[in-house]
């Protein structure tokens, strides 16, 4: 099922290679309203955070259901994807978010996260039984130049058009499953 087409409208007046990550908070907004009504008892809450050292802040999209966090969106810009320290950078981002959560009990069986470059997606999830977290941690090495967040993470993308303009739909496939799949799993919250 395609995206409606006030969520296709959002994302089509973004500029893909905008330096100015607010610029995606709009789509996303709209698109999270869409996947979470509120008619269902989600609460979509952007939440600001200070990135320690530095003065800049960064938002990220936190979803509840009945008080309770089930899924979180981290945005930045497609135009910073292709930069290794931006990719890593926002892995570290997401694996802390992961560990503010689980610092505290996770009262689902699995939490998910989304650290999105644009369109293009990563999906996260943290199993609460075992304690794990996926990707794996790609640890830096010392004194070799590392990638520890390859850019094929990212290789989903939510608008998923092939050359042509053609619809693939990988990327909203993949994200419509994990969306079905926090429902099934909070539907007795």
């Amino acid at each position: 099922m395609p995206w409606s087409d006030s969520a296709k409208e959002q994302f089509g007046l973004v500029n893909r290679f905008t330096t100015e990550e607010s610029d995606w908070y709009g789509p996303y907004t709209t698109l999270l309203v869409e996947l979470f009504p509120p008619s269902e008892h989600f609460q979509i809450t952007p939440q600001f955070k200070h990135n320690f050292g530095s003065q800049d802040f960064t938002i990220h999209f936190i979803i509840r259901r009945r008080r309770v966090p089930v899924f979180f969106l981290v945005v930045k810009t497609y135009a910073s994807l292709q930069h290794g320290s931006a990719r890593g950078g926002a892995d570290a981002q997401m694996r802390n978010r992961f560990l503010d959560y689980a610092t505290g009990s996770v009262p689902t069986p699995v939490l998910y996260g989304v650290s999105a470059f644009g369109s293009n997606i990563c999906v996260y999830t943290f199993t609460s039984q075992t304690r794990s977290l996926s990707p794996e941690l790609i640890p830096a090495d010392r004194n070799i130049v590392t990638d520890v967040a390859p850019l094929d993470r990212w290789a989903l993308d939510i608008l998923d058009y092939d050359d042509v303009g053609e619809r693939k739909g990988e990327g909203e496939a993949k994200l419509r499953e994990v969306v079905a799949t926090i429902k099934s799993m909070v539907a007795n919250l």
